[in-house]
């Protein structure tokens, strides 16, 4: 895949406010052809926190 490609990354926010705990799930998939992009890292910025995409394109980052 070339570094070049637009991708589309979906967030989803999960979680509580009132814990200050929770988590972001995604899916990394190629804008033009939907199909997902594994191996895709995703960092959160401002922070040590991120996450590679699996197989299927979703990505976890827990404990925000």
């Amino acid at each position: 895949m070339a570094m070049k490609k637009v991708i589309f990354i979906l967030f989803v926010l999960a979680g509580t406010i009132t814990a200050q705990k929770g988590s972001i799930i995604g899916r990394v998939i190629d804008r033009d052809t939907k199909e997902p992009l594994p191996g895709v890292n995703i960092i959160l910025i401002g922070t040590n926190k991120g996450a590679a995409s699996d197989v299927e394109g979703n990505f976890k980052i827990e404990n925000l």
